[in-house]
């Protein structure tokens, strides 16, 4: 489905990538041809990896079916940043490079690329006024099955505590396949959050505060060897994070402790 957007949106896709040497030039030649001309500029933030994604990176400069028309940017981080450290890079420069929406795709081709553009412009539907963030939810299309069980239920037992306490009125609170306003990124102090993997968590809790809109639309998934999954210890200490902080928003929602992640920027 497409929407009609009240003007011509300058549209950014953002590819995280992290040891994707093995998916990031397939992902990107995976996004329709016709699909370009509704696409500004893509990013690719390659936070330290060690296998050849700087070389695919390259590679998707040179010959993938991008064209010339649609700048292809490589930022490549020396050290390694961190999940939401990327994010912060991306949207920053999304931000000061006048971008009106960026789509966060994954480089290891869990989500679907040609759902990209359709991803950002429900932010803008309804003459312009349709949402602040918009998800792409494998629960509402059903893919859950296709998800590997253990994190089909770490997905839904942290999904009823999120959907609790910040009452966006979304089916999942965990895919990385999510657009933004960039108008709205820019009220918010996204840059005060989580380096790793709970940043995501973070900016659900900021939009909830802010009043910001969240809508979300059906995708599926595909999960393969070279999906980019945490480790066990990783995915402990993420599922304790986010307890957290469902915690600390509510506690900055009922004024007895103010965040100043939470807060609109000044």
């Amino acid at each position: 489905m497409i929407y009609e957007v009240a003007y011509s949106m300058k549209l950014l896709i953002y590819l995280p990538a992290r040891n994707a040497g093995k998916t990031l030039f397939r992902t990107v030649n995976s996004i329709p041809n016709e699909l370009f001309s509704r696409i500004s500029g893509i990013l690719i933030v390659n936070n330290a990896s060690v296998d050849n994604t700087r070389t695919e990176a390259e590679r998707v400069k040179k010959e993938s079916g991008v064209p010339v028309s649609v700048p292809v940017t490589i930022i490549n981080n020396e050290t390694d940043r961190g999940y939401g450290g990327s994010q912060k890079i991306a949207y920053r420069y999304a931000i000061d490079k006048g971008y009106d929406a960026v789509v966060m795709l994954h480089a290891d081709g869990q989500y679907p690329p040609e759902k990209s553009v359709e991803l950002a412009e429900s932010l803008f539907k309804d003459k312009g006024t349709g949402a602040d963030m918009c998800i792409g939810s494998r629960v509402a299309s059903g893919s859950k099955t296709k998800m590997p069980f253990w994190r089909f239920v770490g997905n839904r037992v942290l999904t009823a505590v999120e959907a609790a306490a910040f009452r966006l009125g979304i089916s999942e609170y965990h895919s990385g396949f999510r657009a933004y306003r960039c108008a709205t990124l820019a009220k918010t102090n996204f840059e005060k959050c989580s380096n790793g993997y709970p940043f995501d968590t973070e900016m659900f809790a900021i939009f909830a505060a802010n009043g910001f809109k969240v809508i979300e639309i059906p995708v599926t998934s595909v999960y393969s060897k070279e999906s980019n999954t945490p480790k066990f210890i990783e995915l402990v200490e993420y599922c304790s994070t986010i307890f957290l902080i469902v915690g600390e928003f509510m506690l900055h929602k009922s004024g007895l402790r103010k965040d100043e992640r939470f807060r609109g920027s000044s």
